[in-house]
């Protein structure tokens, strides 16, 4: 087994402080009528992007929605497509959707782009699926192609089965396991910052030879649940896929560089969450720009914004788009313009 060091975020505020703050709140907030919040849930959606409407609304739901989901609920339809229906689970993403909808719910301005691509796209692979909400949105939009979704929480794996359950998605394999850069590693060592039964906090998993942010001391290590998990190696998983999304908290350069090979094969589309420090991947980034066909696009809601490749290194992503995503295209056969939900 793998022995892992836990990966900081910059200004982390401690698990069990968060913790008691959500619960503070829920229990203030379930003294609220559940009858008097809907209307809220309801009107969000639909309210004019940048109106005033939508900006109160917005600060109302981001306290609101701390009283969770309604536990009498076993799955909910989403406000603004009731074509989707969404597992309760103690998930940031389905408390997210729940309050917010759809269209303004959970990284609306990559859901519109992962849809457009997956539709045209016949192997598809995503890395850190969670609860399988964008599993959900891709089977759905193309129920032909292969689609491998892999998490190595086993709640949240569970949670991403019954999600596709719900909603008829039978084109997605769920693999439990946790994908690495290196060979012969048969499992590795999660730490959950929230602990081992709920998915508010993504589990950290930094590899000695692919972390890029900052490590935890030892007294912050003892604040995590640790949890051992099947692991797979990332080569296997590539071959032919032409879609690829990847979400695992800071390992993306460690998996991406194992196989370069690889990409430079099959030249897959790539959703990538690309945070601040992670510098390795960025210039990794940059070099698959300059000896590939790569270009780089950041999505936004109505369109994918070129992002020149002498930017990658330094760009704050979060502070000039408010995402943290990229889109890596090799071949763009899909029109960049024309977004929204």
């Amino acid at each position: 087994m793998t022995q892992i060091a836990p990966t900081k975020l910059v200004g982390l505020v401690p698990p069990q402080a968060r913790n008691s703050v959500r619960r503070g709140l829920s229990a203030a907030l379930n003294l609220i009528p559940l009858a008097a919040l809907q209307p809220l849930r309801r009107a969000y959606p639909n309210s004019s992007p940048g109106s005033p409407q939508e900006r109160r609304l917005n600060l109302l739901l981001q306290v609101v929605r701390y009283r969770g989901i309604p536990r009498h609920l076993e799955s909910f339809p989403l406000t603004d497509n009731p074509s989707v229906s969404v597992l309760n689970t103690d998930s940031f993403i389905a408390e997210r959707l729940y309050w917010f909808g759809e269209s303004k719910g959970y990284e609306p301005e990559v859901l519109y782009w992962w849809r457009r691509f997956c539709a045209a796209s016949g192997n598809i692979l995503e890395l850190g699926t969670n609860i399988g909400y964008y599993a959900v949105q891709g089977g759905r939009i193309n129920p032909t192609a292969r689609y491998t979704a892999v998490e190595p929480h086993p709640g949240a794996a569970a949670a991403c089965r019954r999600n596709l359950q719900l909603n008829g998605i039978t084109n997605v394999s769920v693999l439990e396991a946790a994908a690495v850069g290196e060979p012969e590693t048969s499992s590795i060592e999660l730490y959950l910052p929230g602990g081992r039964d709920h998915f508010q906090e993504a589990p950290c998993s930094g590899f000695a030879s692919g972390n890029e942010l900052h490590h935890a001391g030892v007294e912050e290590i003892a604040k995590y649940s640790t949890l051992t998990v099947h692991a797979v190696e990332f080569r296997s998983l590539l071959e032919g896929v032409d879609l690829l999304k990847i979400d695992v908290e800071g390992q993306e350069y460690s998996l991406l560089s194992s196989a370069e090979d690889l990409l430079r094969r099959y030249k897959p589309t790539m959703f990538l969450e690309v945070l601040d420090g992670t510098h390795k991947l960025r210039n990794f980034l940059v070099h698959l720009c300059e000896t590939l066909p790569y270009q780089c696009f950041v999505p936004t809601p109505t369109e994918l914004v070129p992002l020149p490749a002498s930017e990658l290194p330094t760009v704050s992503l979060v502070s000039m788009f408010g995402t943290r995503d990229l889109v890596m295209v090799c071949d763009p056969v899909i029109e960049r313009g024309s977004g929204g939900s």
